[in-house]
């Protein structure tokens, strides 16, 4: 509206109203996703069978980007196992799982993956060497907008979503999922599926 005139200051408040936009785009979504797992209807999900070790490799692929812009290192030890479930779901699990061990990583850190049959489970494994969450954050981490360490980590960008939806998914597969943390050593996500033959 012409209030502005300085270019530069133009600039940084446009880039300021197109990332305000994107993060409020990422949360309307992020919102509606889970809305959409706790009103779930077993009887008509359209369930395929996975190979695991090809979503995981799907979604390492997807961030790759990402990855390298803190040049983090993957070390992706991965097994065919497969399991029954909806494509899009498990790759949104693993996709933000690892897109947080990027945010709260350092760079030049690695994200270590694992994928194993141990009985009749898919066992997937995703280890970060990052900042770590607090023993007292531990028991809230998949509550809807909460974010560790808020102080320290204001800079890094997301709704406090992600691991609501990680949790809500695994739960819609009769799943588990645990943490181990480390504070200023490393975070990992142990995730368990009901595995089938292929």
């Amino acid at each position: 509206s012409g209030l502005i005139n300085d270019k530069d200051k133009i600039i940084e408040y446009s880039t300021t109203i197109k990332r305000e936009a994107i993060r409020m785009d990422t949360m309307v979504e992020e919102i509606l996703k889970l809305s959409s797992l706790e009103d779930i209807d077993e009887n008509e999900m359209p369930l395929e069978k996975l190979n695991v070790a090809e979503i995981i490799k799907e979604a390492v692929e997807v961030l790759d980007y990402k990855l390298y812009e803190k040049k983090i290192i993957t070390n992706v030890d991965v097994h065919d196992v497969y399991i029954e479930s909806v494509h899009e779901d498990i790759l949104r699990v693993f996709t933000n799982l690892i897109e947080n061990g990027i945010k709260y990583n350092k760079d030049n850190g690695k994200i270590y993956i694992s994928l194993r049959k141990v009985k009749n489970k898919a066992v997937i494994t995703i280890k970060d060497t990052g900042i770590g969450i607090k023993e007292e954050d531990l028991p809230h981490i998949f509550e809807r907008f909460y974010r560790v360490d808020k102080s320290r980590n204001r800079k890094v960008e997301g709704t406090g979503l992600g691991l609501s939806i990680v949790k809500r998914i695994v739960m819609k597969y009769k799943g588990e999922i645990s943490v181990k943390s480390t504070y200023n050593v490393g975070t990992e996500f142990i995730i368990k599926f009901d595995a089938v033959t292929k």
